[in-house]
C-alpha cells in the first residue's frame, strides 16, 4: 500500500508554509551537547552519508531520553536532575501524557538540548542519574521497541536486583 504524503514544508493539519514561520532562538544549554546536535542535523540533511554515528540506535536511545525527559510517572527526578546540572531554567511542560512530536516547538527545543546533553557523554551521564535516583532501570528500557543490544548491555549495570545478589 503506497501512502500518500506532502511536502514537509507543509503543516499536515492547517496546510500553512512553515518555511514561513519567524525563526525561534534554540536555547544553547551546553555548547558541547549544541554542537553536536548541530553535527547530528547536518547528518540527517545529508542522509547520513559518512557518518555512521548517528544511526538507527543513536534515533532510538535518543527518543528514549526524550520520553524519560518528559515522563512524570517513569522518571520523575530525570529532567530536573539535568536541569540543575546544566544550571538552566524550567521551562513549563504541559502536563500530561503528550509525546514528544506533539509538544510545543518551544517544549521541544528544551527536552532535545537536555536529551543531547545526556548523549554527549551517555554512559557516564546516565551513570549519574541512576545514582542520583534521577532514573530507574525499569525505566530505561521501558517502551524502548528493539533496544540495540550495545544500549541493553550498557544498562544492565543499573539493574539493583541483579547488583545485589553479586
Amino acid at each position: 500500500m503506497l501512502l500518500l504524503a506532502g511536502p514537509m514544508s507543509i503543516c499536515h493539519a492547517c496546510g500553512d508554509d512553515l518555511r514561513a514561520a519567524l525563526p525561534l532562538t534554540i536555547p544553547i544549554l551546553d555548547q558541547k551537547s549544541f554542537l553536536e546536535t548541530v553535527e547530528f542535523l547536518k547528518s540527517l540533511e545529508s542522509n547520513h552519508r559518512g557518518s555512521f554515528r548517528f544511526g538507527f540506535s543513536f534515533h532510538a536511545i535518543l527518543h528514549q531520553q526524550c520520553r524519560l525527559i518528559l515522563s512524570e510517572r517513569a522518571a520523575p527526578g530525570f529532567r530536573e536532575f539535568i536541569r540543575e546540572r546544566l544550571n538552566c531554567p524550567d521551562v513549563h511542560l504541559v502536563s500530561g501524557r503528550s509525546s514528544f512530536e506533539t509538544r510545543t516547538i518551544v517544549e521541544r527545543h528544551q527536552v532535545l538540548g537536555m536529551a543531547m546533553w545526556i548523549m554527549s557523554d551517555l554512559q557516564k551521564r546516565l551513570k549519574l542519574a541512576w545514582e542520583s535516583r534521577a532514573v530507574k532501570y525499569n525505566a530505561l528500557l521501558k517502551d524502548l521497541d528493539s533496544p540495540p543490544q550495545r544500549f541493553v548491555s550498557f544498562a544492565r549495570q543499573f539493574n539493583r536486583s541483579r547488583t545485589k545478589g553479586t
